[in-house]
């Protein structure tokens, strides 16, 4: 089970219009936002990744409108996170065990990041968990593929509602009500 003293969230290049582009991208907005404030709520540490933001724009307002203003983000230009230095920096955390990973696009960048933190010994296949309705594609058919994939590597499925459960673990979390009021 994810505990949020041991469990990280990486945001993985939720990004001005492409954002808007991919397929339902409305409650897929939505649930990145839940799964941020909730991050918060829960103290939990979040990673934020831009990629090329001088040419894609930066994190959509909607998700950076919930940023703290000590909300770190880290530029890249890789698809894959993991050759970015501030990002290897950021994962070896030692506190962290588990990570939740959302962004787009999945059959790229959130791929790509993810078999890097496998090839990587950054993290095991059951440290990393994709949340299924918090990534995206321009295509349905290019998200299934990559949530085939990645489960296929070992990745753990997952999504907004059931890893804030579970992180919540109890109905008397003083984070309780906000968390609801997010997925609702």
């Amino acid at each position: 089970m994810l505990q949020p003293e041991s469990t990280g969230v990486i945001f993985v290049d939720i990004q001005g219009k492409l954002a808007e582009l991919i397929e339902q991208a409305e409650p897929f907005i939505s649930n990145t936002v839940a799964l941020f404030k909730g991050a918060q709520d829960l103290h939990m540490k979040t990673l934020v990744l831009e990629q090329m933001p001088d040419k894609l724009g930066h994190t959509a307002s909607a998700l950076s409108d919930c940023f703290s203003s000590e909300q770190q983000i880290i530029a890249k230009h890789h698809f894959n996170a993991c050759h970015e230095a501030e990002f290897v920096t950021q994962l070896q955390d030692p506190s962290i065990s588990d990570w939740l990973v959302c962004g787009i696009e999945a059959h790229i960048c959130v791929y790509q990041t993810i078999t890097g933190l496998l090839e990587s010994d950054l993290a095991t296949p059951r440290s990393i968990h994709l949340v299924c309705d918090a990534i995206g594609s321009r295509n349905l058919n290019n998200k299934a593929i990559a949530i085939q994939k990645l489960n296929a590597l070992g990745v753990q499925l997952s999504s907004t509602e059931m890893c804030l459960y579970e992180l919540l673990k109890d109905a008397q979390n003083p984070a309780f009500k906000r968390i609801l009021s997010y997925i609702k």
